[in-house]
């Protein structure tokens, strides 16, 4: 209460006293009924917060100016609750997410991550030790023109590390570099093919592509190292 109005960045590591009394703070001081702080980055890796906690966080607007999340390695995050809490990020400005180590997290919450991005700021995606992705799914994430969702992402920093061998391979990494490094545009086809059968040249940023990528223990091969 005495700090939330011009504290803007709060991180816990292993506090396992923290509960759902500590989400309740955080819902109540940083809305703009309560406080009127501005939460720009929350990071909370192995603390024991339940999802009936952790959706707590989404019931206020606190998270509307986000920059910055973490959750790592935390029991109660499923997609439920990833959904929830980008929902209730509506400022548009997110650049970083980290959702590495948690066990329960699968494809269905790659979508929201898209959703959120509205305004093309993501530049940090760290995916790392989620055994339950799927190629399909991390294909479909870096894929263009989606009907429903903005465009992929366009990543400087890629962490897809130990997630199943078989979920990061040639095409999930030759995606992920396309959309990095493209211009931003309606109607950019990642299949090459517009809706009328035509051609498609996805143009290059000159901003650049990916500059930090992990991609340990997965099946790729010469080819994602062409891409890169």
């Amino acid at each position: 209460a005495a700090t939330a109005p011009t504290l803007s960045s709060i991180e816990f590591r292993v506090c396992h006293l923290l509960g759902p009394a500590f989400c309740d703070a955080i819902a109540h001081h940083y809305s703009s009924k309560g406080s009127n702080g501005c939460l720009l980055e929350l990071s909370l890796e192995d603390v024991p917060l339940t999802k009936q906690g952790l959706l707590k966080l989404s019931s206020t607007d606190a998270l509307r100016n986000l920059k910055s999340l973490t959750l790592r390695q935390i029991d109660g995050v499923d997609d439920e609750v990833v959904s929830a809490l980008l929902g209730a990020i509506t400022g548009g400005e997110l650049e970083h997410l980290d959702f590495g180590h948690n066990a329960e997290l699968t494809d269905d919450c790659l979508p929201a991550i898209r959703r959120v991005n509205t305004n093309g700021k993501l530049r940090s995606l760290q995916l790392g030790n989620l055994k339950n992705l799927t190629a399909a799914g991390l294909e479909a994430f870096f894929t263009f023109d989606i009907p429903g969702l903005p465009q992929p992402p366009q990543l400087r920093k890629l962490d897809l590390s130990s997630c199943d061998e078989g979920a990061v391979n040639d095409d999930v990494v030759h995606l992920a570099a396309i959309a990095s490094s493209s211009k931003p545009a309606e109607g950019l086809k990642s299949t090459g093919t517009s809706g009328h059968g035509k051609r498609v040249k996805v143009g290059t940023s000159t901003l650049g592509g990916l500059v930090h990528v992990d991609i340990s223990a997965s099946s790729v091969t010469d080819k994602s190292m062409e891409h890169l």
